[in-house]
């Protein structure tokens, strides 16, 4: 790493992976023959560090999961999407996976700035931390801006972690209701009566009205692997 990127680091401004809701043409054109090399099949981090709990053995494996993932040099490793919180923490987040990430797959990686202590992605990012005060109509109307995007990309296939994943029995209205409808109109068996939640379950179930979604094993402090719906 040459001495600007570390001093960038160090004050908390580096940007080492671009932005996949503002990619320039030639950065757009790069994506979508990288995701078509891999079938459309990408993987979504949600606040990776959003909880860092000292002592958790649960919490300790998930950490080292995620940081054999982000290591591994693998050249089948799928293209990644981090959804992170705006401000310090993204930038914060970028320079610490940067670190990680083998030059070979470094352009495998995309982030989305997303709102405070949620997964609401931030369409309009100005580099700060904002809280959402909009209303549910907006909620969708940024979702479905995030989709048409991935859409527009070739993303087909959708593997979601990271955290915060929360498995629910019965009936559960979290989102405004908006889990509790989604779930139900699926059915019960897609979950064998368990309705999802917080970040990485609004994410899924969100991004399941596009794409086909499966819940990764790489996630806290619930994990599902074997889920998936069909748009």
């Amino acid at each position: 790493m040459s001495l600007k990127m570390a001093e960038e680091r160090e004050k908390g401004k580096g940007q080492f992976f671009p932005n996949l809701l503002t990619l320039t043409a030639e950065q757009r054109l790069k994506a979508t023959e990288l995701i078509e090399r891999y079938g459309g099949r990408v993987r979504i981090i949600v606040h990776p560090y959003f909880d860092e709990l000292s002592g958790n053995v649960k919490f300790a494996r998930y950490t080292e999961v995620l940081t054999r993932l982000f290591g591994s040099e693998s050249k089948q490793s799928i293209p990644m999407i981090i959804f992170e919180e705006g401000g310090y923490k993204y930038r914060q987040t970028q320079g610490r996976v940067e670190t990680m990430i083998p030059e070979a797959n470094k352009e495998k990686i995309f982030f989305i700035p997303t709102f405070d202590c949620s997964p609401i992605p931030d369409i309009s990012y100005s580099g700060t931390l904002k809280c959402w005060q909009k209303t549910e109509a907006d909620r969708c109307a940024v979702w479905n801006k995030l989709m048409q995007a991935m859409s527009g990309l070739g993303i087909k296939q959708v593997l979601v972690g990271g955290q915060q994943l929360k498995v629910y029995k019965g009936n559960y209205d979290w989102d405004g209701g908006y889990l509790k409808a989604q779930f139900e109109s699926r059915g019960n068996d897609c979950l064998n009566g368990f309705c999802l939640g917080n970040c990485v379950g609004t994410t899924a179930i969100r991004l399941a009205e596009k794409f086909e979604v499966e819940i990764s094993n790489i996630a806290f402090p619930e994990r599902r692997s074997t889920v998936l719906w069909d748009k």
